[in-house]
Order: structure tokens, then C-alpha cells, then sequence
């Protein structure tokens, strides 16, 4: 809504709507259902007003905020939604037997499920710091052939292990987080989604330098946190956010209640809790306070 203000805003400045908070999101809502999503399941949870998976309907809103930028990119100087929240990769690794060297781009859908980065939290890395994921993520150990198959030295690569390295090469100015909590494993025995409640210990101030090629400091905040309460099949969503003032922090729980349960301390962000339950985090929202890539 609030892009939707500025966009349509020709006087330069962004106007303050007079109505409060609570209808500004009714007013997101109606919004919402006059541009239902093409994933049926996600269109029927707004239908129903049932509570869609938070990092499915970040990825609706941004899509949605792209189509709007997209009829007013040649007439307004201002940083657009892609600007703002994508990151660009691409990976790398070396032949050992020719010494050839495969570059290529990493796509988005890829990286973090169309946003951010995505980072699984399965076994048996339980209990890592979000830097520790991170690195796993970014270089990884796997059986991959040389370019299209066909060593220059005309070597067999299949079944060789290989390291692969990982690259930030665009940094976006908010970077969203997505822990994997919703995986493929076992229940009862069978193949099944489940959720994976494994801790992830991650940092209030995030530096990714050493994911890009130059090395140098690329820094972001933890600014605001979605964490999810319940099962792959039921469940609640509140938020953490950082304060105007920079420095408290509050869990919020739709309009049930607005709570600094940890003292506004920054392990709201970390440990969120609402109404007597702990909820595991799930999106984490960072915002850059480093140089661009």
C-alpha cells in the first residue's frame, strides 16, 4: 500500500493517509483480493482468510509491486521493489584435471525460492549460527562434470566430488532470510513435510563480505523477524521488529497484542514470543548498513 502511495504520488512527496494503522491493513487486504495470486492455494487462503505461509506471500507482494513499477519505471528517480530486494549469485568451480573453470548465474527461484537466500536447517547441522548455514550453503562438496561433460584433458568426471563455490555478485538493500523449516522427511515412517524445528543462533549485524569476490565488508542489520508456531499442516505467524527508535524491539501477534515479553531487548528478534508461546523463527529481514556489491 505504501508503494502504492508513492508511485501514485506526482507531487514528489509520499502523503500520510489520516486513517490508522488497523485500517491501512484492511485496506491491504481488499487490495489483496482484487489481485488474487495464479497459485490456487495461496488465492483460496485469501478467500478464506486463512493464514497463508509468510514467505509465500512476501513473494506475492513483491511480484505484485513489480507489475505496478513496471507502468511508472520511466517517470519516477527512485529505487524499485527489484532494486530493493533482490540479490544476484553465480557459481563457480575448477576442473583438478584440465584446470577448466565453469562460471555461470545462479537463478533466483534457485538461490532463495524467488527471494533472498534460503538456507535448510536439517540434520545434522542443528544448532549452528546463521554465518555457519551460510557457509554451507555457499560452498558446497558436490559430483559435478566438467563444462557440458567433456574434460579437456578427456577424463571421466562421473561420481568425482568436486567443490563448488558460491558468489554474491548484486547485493540488495533489504536481504530476506528464509530458514527452510518446511522440508521433505519422514513421518511415520513414510515420505512426507515436515517441520524442522532445529535453532539457528543468527547475528543481529550480518556480514556477507566473505560471499562476494572482493572480500570486503558487506554489512546488514537484523531489522525484523516472522516466525511460525504449529505444524507443515496448521499453525500461527507473529512478527519481531525493530522500533522507530533503532534500539527496542516488540513481537507483534496480528491485533491481539503488541509485547516486549524479553524487555524490548534485541532477543525479541532472536527468541519471538507471543501470549505465553515460542514461536521458531522463519523469515529473517535484514537491511543493509555496508556498501553495495
Amino acid at each position: 500500500m505504501l508503494w502504492g502511495e508513492y508511485w501514485s504520488n506526482t507531487s514528489g512527496t509520499l502523503p500520510l493517509p489520516p486513517r490508522g494503522p488497523w485500517q491501512q491493513v484492511a485496506d491491504l487486504n481488499a487490495a489483496v483480493l482484487r489481485n488474487l495470486p495464479e497459485d490456487k492455494s495461496l488465492a483460496d487462503d485469501f478467500v478464506k482468510k486463512s493464514m497463508s505461509d509468510a514467505f509465500d506471500y512476501l513473494k506475492y507482494l513483491l511480484e505484485e509491486l513489480k507489475k505496478e513499477e513496471a507502468k511508472y519505471e520511466d517517470s519516477v528517480d527512485a529505487l524499485t521493489s527489484q532494486e530493493l530486494f533482490d540479490i544476484a549469485l553465480e557459481r563457480r568451480w575448477t576442473c583438478s584435471d584440465c584446470g577448466n573453470v565453469t562460471v555461470s548465474d545462479i537463478p533466483a527461484a534457485e538461490a532463495g525460492h524467488g527471494v533472498g537466500l534460503s538456507v535448510p536447517l536439517q540434520e545434522p547441522r542443528n544448532g549452528l549460527s546463521l554465518i555457519e548455514y551460510l557457509r554451507s550453503v555457499f560452498e558446497e562438496t558436490l559430483t559435478i562434470r566438467c563444462t557440458d561433460g567433456a574434460c579437456k584433458q578427456g577424463k571421466d568426471h562421473a561420481g568425482k566430488p568436486r567443490q563448488q563455490i558460491k558468489r554474491i555478485t548484486k547485493s540488495p538493500e533489504v536481504l530476506v532470510v528464509r530458514l527452510a523449516r518446511f522440508a521433505f522427511g519422514t513421518a511415520d515412517g513414510e515420505p512426507a513435510m515436515v517441520k524442522v524445528r532445529n535453532r539457528c543462533a543468527f547475528e543481529e549485524y550480518l556480514n556477507l563480505g566473505e560471499f562476494t569476490e572482493s572480500g570486503e565488508s558487506l554489512m546488514y542489520r537484523l531489522d525484523g523477524v516472522v516466525a511460525h508456531s504449529g505444524s507443515v499442516t496448521s499453525g500461527h505467524y507473529i512478527a519481531a521488529v525493530r522500533e522507530r527508535d533503532g534500539k527496542s524491539f516488540c513481537s507483534i501477534n496480528d491485533d491481539r497484542s503488541i509485547a516486549r515479553n524479553r524487555r524490548g531487548t534485541v532477543e525479541e528478534l532472536e527468541q519471538p514470543q507471543s501470549m505465553g508461546t515460542n514461536f521458531d523463527p522463519y523469515v529473517l529481514v535484514y537491511s543493509r548498513v555496508g556498501a553495495c556489491v
